[in-house]
């Protein structure tokens, strides 16, 4: 993490290892519970959605962040406000941001923000109005060539 700004910059590789603990912390597994109202970055005083629980453990946002207007925004709207990043770790967290909110386990979803169809499936993601099913369904048709 580098802070010359003052605004801290995390590279993608730092990204995906503060995904990685993340669910670790949590669980392959574990499917974010949308609160009432949406995504948080923070909710109750905790790190909430896994955007969340990562700028958390970088010790970029705590408990105040919740009063903080961007915490329910999509995390583009965070990118050189709350922390900075290239254009492959912008790419890397509005993936898995958008696949936790789908309700896939955070394991999956960093699994496939990481993997070789990464760029495709951000890609379908932003021209279409998908579900977890429709993903699913994606995939399988990749796997299938």
């Amino acid at each position: 993490m580098n802070k010359d700004s003052g605004i801290p910059f995390f590279s993608y590789e730092e990204l995906v290892v503060l995904a990685h603990k993340s669910v670790e912390a949590r669980g392959e597994d574990y499917i974010y519970p949308l609160p009432r109202g949406g995504c948080y970055y923070v909710h109750e005083n905790q790190a909430s959605c896994l955007v969340g629980d990562m700028l958390w453990t970088a010790n970029v946002i705590g408990p105040e962040f919740e009063e903080h207007g961007s915490n329910d925004e999509a995390v583009g709207m965070l990118f050189d406000s709350v922390f900075r990043t290239d254009e492959k770790g912008q790419d890397f967290m509005r993936l898995i941001q958008r696949l936790q909110d789908m309700e896939m386990p955070w394991g999956h979803a960093v699994e496939l923000a990481t993997g070789p169809r990464a760029d495709a499936l951000l890609d379908f993601l932003e021209t279409t109005s998908s579900d977890l099913e429709d993903v699913l369904q994606w995939l399988e048709k990749q796997e299938a060539g």
